[in-house]
């Protein structure tokens, strides 16, 4: 044995052993290579949800934009009393 410690964490290997192990060589499965098949219920509220979210954004801008618009006509009604 040698006369000086290791300090190193690896472990120590004996020449001798065997690279094989008792695990044999399996194919993948349908599974492994497509994965799970996809729940349609859920890629369905996902849709939805992704759906409501955007509709609803549309619907606040298109608003905003109305009333925006309705302002505007106001403040040229008020001064076209004004100017006459």
């Amino acid at each position: 044995m040698s006369q000086y410690p290791s300090h190193s964490n690896t472990p120590q290997f004996d020449a001798n052993k065997s690279q094989t192990s008792e695990c044999l060589y399996q194919h993948p499965t349908h599974e492994d290579i497509y994965g799970k098949p996809s729940n349609f219920l859920s890629d369905f509220f996902a849709f939805a949800l992704l759906f409501g979210l955007f509709f609803g954004t549309a619907c606040m801008f298109i608003l905003a934009a109305e009333r925006e618009s309705a302002k505007q006509v106001e403040r040229m009604v008020q001064i076209g009393s004004v100017m006459k």
